[in-house]
């Protein structure tokens, strides 16, 4: 597949998405307060809000990511793509795993930011299932990095459309079970999870297809490279 193709394929799934988004959240949230109310929506839509600070410790490291395997792609240099992928996940779960710690120490500390009263156990709870969504979010952007990197942007695209459909699902059957907001926290949270499985398959697909093997290294100079160059993107 041409760069040019991929990128138009990218464009139009990316639209579908955002508009399914657009759709669901319009025709969901009135749906949500035959349920819970609008107080406890309000403190689940601050308390993850905050989950998006953290995501500020990317810094960067998406954009080199791509570039380097778009480089290397480009140039048919395969195990370089899969050095540089297998770093770059490394670096991804680092990133991952420091948020997750963060968050689950800033979630004993909400009720005292928000004043959650008797709603403290409910929203604190999904603040930190939230926080495994985001873990699972950070791992398969760098999939999808991979996957727009390498020109094979269609599977992964169509994996984040499914799974949306899927999460809906389960949140509409949990919310009509008496889960009340765990319903929202659970549906984005196998959201995720189910996106994760895609990519890894069509990650592993398309290494085979490009290497005809999984092998490759994680280096020290090229975690060097990833680190180092983050300054030139302030």
């Amino acid at each position: 597949m041409s760069r040019r193709k991929a990128i138009s394929i990218l464009s139009k799934l990316d639209i579908v998405s955002l508009g399914l988004n657009v759709i669901i959240g319009i025709l969901l949230v009135p749906y949500y307060f035959t349920f819970f109310t609008i107080e406890i929506y309000g403190f689940w839509i601050a308390t993850s809000g905050l989950i998006v600070i953290f995501d500020l410790f990317d810094f960067g490291i998406s954009t080199i990511f791509t570039q380097r395997i778009g480089k290397y792609f480009s140039k048919s240099n395969f195990q370089k793509v899969l050095n540089y992928l297998y770093t770059g996940l490394i670096l991804y779960l680092i990133i991952g795993v420091i948020i997750l710690i963060l968050g689950l120490i800033f979630s004993n500390y909400l009720d005292d930011i928000f004043s959650l009263n008797e709603k403290d156990e409910i929203i604190t709870s999904c603040f930190r299932i939230a926080l495994f969504t985001t873990f699972f979010k950070i791992i398969n952007g760098a999939l999808n990095n991979f996957g727009n990197s390498t020109l094979k942007p269609l599977a992964y695209s169509i994996t984040s459309i499914f799974s949306l459909i899927i999460c809906v699902i389960v949140i509409i059957f949990l919310l009509n079970h008496g889960f009340s907001l765990y319903s929202l926290a659970i549906g984005y949270l196998t959201q995720s999870i189910l996106t994760l499985f895609g990519n890894i398959f069509f990650s592993i697909r398309q290494i085979m297809k490009m290497n005809n093997s999984l092998y490759g290294v994680i280096k020290k100079n090229i975690f060097i490279d990833y680190i180092s160059n983050i300054k030139f993107l302030f």
